[in-house]
């Protein structure tokens, strides 16, 4: 009895540590993976130019470049009263306000539809957005999301963002409120 209470203590202190690192160490994870474990419904190469899309947004947002950060937005982006210009007023602010920027996604499915035309996928990530306030110098989180489903279409030969499931037009999936989902 004692050996399966000091189990259960020991087990209980390891996790309360290992939420704590994860609150200040996942911030700081910078970068698009693949999960080990994620559904992949794709061949080989688009999975990889999905990744080398959200990979040059994260390129550009660390030079807070906004055209280069506009280029994973389709030009018929939709996030709901958000679309592609009043995007890039909003970069804008951000980049005005804060500095140190960096981005975490996590991929966990990649479900391709290559019949369509043009081309579409749905990406499930979990992933959060941070950066320096330039106001009090505090890291703080702009934008975090789990399980979020990202709607993409093959546009001009790049993947490009086109907002999500939920709120792209034509998608088979209910049309349910939910928070607002405005960056990546």
């Amino acid at each position: 009895m004692r050996s399966s209470m000091r189990m259960a203590t020991i087990g209980m202190c390891l996790g309360v540590i290992s939420l704590q690192a994860c609150q200040h160490y996942i911030p700081d994870f910078d970068g698009t993976y693949v999960a080990n474990s994620a559904d992949i419904q794709a061949d080989r190469k688009t999975v990889n130019d999905i990744l080398s899309a959200f990979k040059q947004a994260e390129a550009a947002l660390q030079r807070q470049d906004i055209d280069g950060i506009m280029e994973l937005y389709s030009d018929s982006y939709k996030s709901q009263s958000f679309d592609k210009p009043m995007f890039r007023r909003v970069w804008a602010e951000l980049f005005q306000e804060n500095h140190d920027f960096s981005t975490t996604h996590v991929f966990t499915q990649v479900k391709v539809d290559a019949q369509s035309t043009p081309q579409t996928a749905q990406i499930v990530c979990t992933g959060s957005l941070w950066a320096i306030s330039n106001k009090t110098n505090a890291r703080i989180n702009l934008d975090s999301w789990f399980g979020e489903v990202h709607y993409m279409v093959l546009e001009n030969g790049k993947w490009r963002m086109r907002g999500h499931a939920w709120e792209v037009p034509g998608e088979k999936e209910p049309q349910v409120t939910r928070p607002p989902h405005p960056f990546f």
